[in-house]
């Protein structure tokens, strides 16, 4: 039940921003319309012509002065009676100017009445009680109107016969036009939904400022970030490990493991990239530049270090490898289908020769990381490290984050 009152409050709000969107271009057309009877009323109203007039500019006066106020801000919540209002007020003024006419002539033609009531319940976008709460007070106002008049009986009836029928037309047309606005709410509601889940999905696919030039232009440029860090993690001996358990247990155990990796990438402002099975690729600086892009990464492999001794793989704890290096790289989505964002460039090849270098549990960094650190790291040299299609390097081994802001401990060698 609250759901349907949530969608009915809804739908409701979908009708007045409807009406709200396009209430200037309306009002003014239907006022205009309004005044093109003025021509009409001359020879209608050869005697009450200039009484008629002024009904006809005052209610547009009025009207216009709502348009006004509905433009303030405060008031936006009342848009909904105030429209009514106005509405009621413009339809009502048929009955008064049809008195004048039935003074001026004697004239009981009640047809083109009929016409406004039945035309203004089911053309005005209304719903339907709303349509026939204004019908009503008009349709009230008549049978006043016709109970002080000294037309027979006969007539009488036959007017109100005919106000009955344009009532029950109008209160059908209302029903229409509802279920048909309320069928378009709906799949605007369910199109939006989706719309949400599918930005969702890329916001969680990728960086933010990647996912908005996807939805933006379809494609990403590639582009190349000069001072960034790029982090590999990855598990030691998982292979082994995992040959031992069920698949659907080893999905599971990876899910937690790499939501773990997620939030704290998350937390330390930095980028995850990829997963490539059991490794975890991440990096800072892409696609949003950042000054110490070199201690959120390292203080992110810290906090990765800390999360693994938590878990534990067929009862043995977590052990993972972690190799850091900061450069230049270039950054992109690829293919047609599947979309991917990755890195391309010597700085993310040395860092994956890092991770794989580094002793399990430690955190392996290059001389270009080192150099962007401050004295708040304590590192251990680890010299002449053999590095795949680089020779001979030294690296680095983060020993902790120091709470003391001690200098670099550079001259130890691991």
């Amino acid at each position: 039940m609250s759901k349907r009152k949530n969608d009915r409050k809804e739908f409701i709000h979908y009708l007045v921003e409807l009406a709200s969107s396009s209430i200037d271009k309306d009002v003014y057309k239907g006022l205009s319309f309004y005044l093109c009877f003025m021509a009409l009323d001359f020879y209608i109203f050869p005697k009450s012509y200039q009484l008629v007039w002024s009904i006809r500019l005052t209610l547009v006066a009025i009207c216009l002065f709502f348009v006004m106020l509905h433009k303030r801000s405060m008031l936006l919540k009342y848009r909904r009676p105030v429209f009514l209002f106005s509405l009621s007020l413009i339809l009502n003024s048929v009955s008064v100017i049809w008195l004048i006419r039935r003074i001026d002539s004697g004239n009981v033609d009640i047809t083109l009445p009929a016409l406004a009531l039945a035309f203004t319940m089911s053309s005005f976008r209304l719903l339907t009680l709303d349509a026939m709460i204004v019908g009503g007070i008009y349709f009230a106002n008549f049978i006043v109107l016709i109970s002080f008049d000294d037309m027979s009986s006969q007539q009488a009836v036959r007017c109100l016969v005919i106000l009955g029928i344009a009532y029950a037309i109008g209160a059908i047309g209302a029903n229409v036009a509802e279920s048909y606005l309320y069928k378009t709410f709906s799949a605007e509601k369910q199109l939006r939904k989706e719309t949400e889940r599918a930005d969702d999905l890329l916001e969680k696919t990728f960086p933010s400022e990647v996912a908005n030039e996807l939805k933006q232009d379809h494609s990403v440029k590639a582009m190349r970030f000069d001072n960034v860090t790029v982090m590999f993690c990855d598990i030691v001996n998982f292979t082994e490990a995992s040959a031992k358990m069920p698949p659907e247990e080893l999905v599971r155990w990876l899910n937690e493991v790499f939501s773990t990796f997620d939030r704290l990438t998350y937390q330390f402002g930095c980028e995850k990239i990829k997963t490539i099975g059991d490794a975890y690729m991440a990096v800072c600086g892409v696609p949003t530049p950042s000054e110490n892009h070199a201690s959120k990464i390292i203080n992110l492999a810290l906090a990765l270090n800390a999360a693994a001794e938590k878990l534990s793989l067929n009862g043995t704890s977590l052990k993972i490898r972690i190799g850091v290096n900061s450069g230049s790289v270039v950054a992109g989505v690829i293919g047609e289908r599947r979309f991917a964002y990755d890195l391309w460039g010597d700085t993310v090849n040395t860092a994956s020769r890092m991770e794989a270098l580094a002793t399990p549990g430690k955190i392996l960094i290059t001389e270009s990381t080192k150099n962007y650190l401050d004295e708040s790291f304590v590192l251990l040299k680890v010299p002449d490290l053999t590095v795949k299609g680089k020779g001979k390097m030294d690296g680095w081994q983060v020993v902790e984050a120091s709470t003391t802001n001690g200098p670099l401990n550079k001259g130890a060698v691991a």
